[in-house]
């Protein structure tokens, strides 16, 4: 099998990212609520639908719509094995690991850790 560089280099870039947003979306939840469980529990399930509305999208269609909004999608739906980095991939993904550390950093801000 003849991969080129670059283009493995592209799928790992996509598949960092992807564990970005599911990071920064347990750094946001344990931010705001304060509590191991739900920052661990609830990433792990927005995983696991997501990876399913991405999977299934493209064979039922009433979450076809819901597929682009996927961080799997975002990951592989542009198959950068084959076809490189996607700018839109990379913007979506980044931006949303943006906005979720945002919300981290103003969870952290509201909560009084000192005491």
């Amino acid at each position: 099998m003849d991969l080129p560089a670059g283009n493995v280099a592209a799928a790992m870039l996509h598949m960092t990212l992807l564990a970005l947003v599911f990071g920064a979306l347990a750094l946001a939840l344990g931010a705001i609520v304060g509590r191991p469980a739900p920052a661990r529990a609830v990433p792990a399930v927005v995983a696991v639908l997501a990876y399913l509305v991405n999977g299934l999208g493209p064979i039922v269609s009433w979450l076809r719509p819901w597929q682009k909004v996927s961080p799997f999608y975002q990951y592989a739906g542009h198959d950068p094995l084959r076809n490189g980095v996607s700018t839109a991939g990379v913007v979506v993904s980044v931006g949303t690991v943006a906005v979720l550390t945002v919300i981290a950093v103003l969870g952290f801000r509201r909560r009084d850790v000192g005491s």
